[in-house]
C-alpha cells in the first residue's frame, strides 16, 4: 500500500502491528521527478499473507489472483 501521508502510513503501521502483523515502512523519494515522495507499507512471507487474506479480506479480485499466480496452494512460494 502506498500514499504521499507519511502519517497515514506510520498510523497503518502501528495499527498492523497492534494486530501481529510484521510490516515495513519505506519512502520512495519522488521529488527528482517533481513529485511528492511516496511512502509505502509491505507484509512480507507466506505467514502475513495468509493471515492478511485471513484478517483483511481484500475484496478487489485482483489481490486473489497474484496470489494464486505467486504461491502453490500448501503456501510455497513458486
Amino acid at each position: 500500500m502506498g500514499s504521499v501521508s507519511e502519517p497515514f502510513i506510520k498510523q497503518l503501521h502501528r495499527l498492523l502491528k497492534e494486530r501481529g502483523f510484521k510490516p515495513t515502512i519505506y519512502c520512495e523519494k519522488r521529488s527528482c521527478k517533481g513529485w511528492q515522495d511516496l511512502w509505502r507499507i509491505r507484509i512480507n512471507g507466506t505467514m502475513m499473507m495468509d493471515r492478511w487474506f485471513e484478517e483483511i479480506r481484500p475484496m478487489n479480485n485482483k489481490h486473489e489472483k497474484k496470489k494464486g499466480a505467486w504461491w502453490t496452494p500448501d503456501g510455497k512460494f513458486l
